[in-house]
């Protein structure tokens, strides 16, 4: 399979899940039992702004094949749609992407000069590891760079790092590669910075597949605080 065709398959799991997840935001007393029962939302199911941004993504890819920052920001601010569910300063930034000012002057600023940590970095990237699953350092790198237009917080680019090359992991395992559940983890830290991020990735290694999911989520978050430290490391 040519790598555009896996960043493709990517980005139709991560389309689908992504509408599927939006279906099961509302109130636990309703949310929880449907997700116990597995139950199936009724249509129709709109994706979020995690996917058009993963669109802008595979679009570099195809016609770039690569990612690069600035071209990266326009196709950001090209695609962004208010009605897709971008958090608040999202929606500041891609309106000042699209008014002409450059992501390096404006994405360093956000809250309060930290940059984002926001979990968005890493929602958006799993087709850019699927496309260059035959090199994890490639993959680094590009996910670094499909961060910083949104992301400059060092956790928000661990965040899309450590996830971009757990993709491309599971691309090789799904091609034939054999590897335990703990070496999988310890390649995604191996390539993962120096960050809270990657400590609570190997929070993980403590548990094994027993462990309940509730279990994990005690020790490294669920993604309820909306961060790649409280994210990433779980769906890791």
């Amino acid at each position: 399979m040519q790598p555009i065709e896996r960043a493709l398959l990517s980005l139709e799991g991560l389309s689908v899940a992504d509408a599927l997840g939006e279906r099961f935001f509302g109130p636990p007393s309703e949310t929880m039992p449907a997700m116990a029962w597995r139950k199936i939302p009724e249509g129709p199911w709109p994706y979020t702004d995690d996917t058009e941004m993963a669109l802008s993504i595979v679009e570099s890819l195809l016609e770039d094949g690569g990612i690069d920052a600035d071209a990266l920001a326009k196709r950001f601010a090209a695609r962004y749609n208010s009605r897709r569910g971008y958090g608040g300063g999202a929606h500041i930034l891609l309106m000042q992407l699209r008014a002409g000012q450059r992501w390096d002057q404006v994405a360093p600023q956000m809250f309060g000069g930290t940059g984002s940590f926001g979990n968005g970095s890493a929602m958006r990237i799993s087709p850019l590891g699927a496309y260059f699953a035959e090199d994890l350092d490639v993959v680094c790198e590009h996910a670094r760079r499909s961060a910083l237009p949104t992301h400059t917080n060092p956790e928000g680019i661990a965040g899309a790092v450590a996830t971009a090359v757990m993709a491309a992991l599971a691309w090789r395992v799904g091609d034939g590669w054999k590897a335990t559940p703990a070496e999988l983890i310890q390649e995604v830290l191996r390539h993962t910075p120096e960050s809270q991020v990657r400590q609570n990735i190997e929070t993980t290694l403590r548990f094994d597949l027993q462990d309940g999911s509730e279990k994990v989520a005690e020790w490294v978050g669920s993604g309820q605080r909306i961060s790649c430290q409280d994210t990433v490391p779980f769906c890791v």
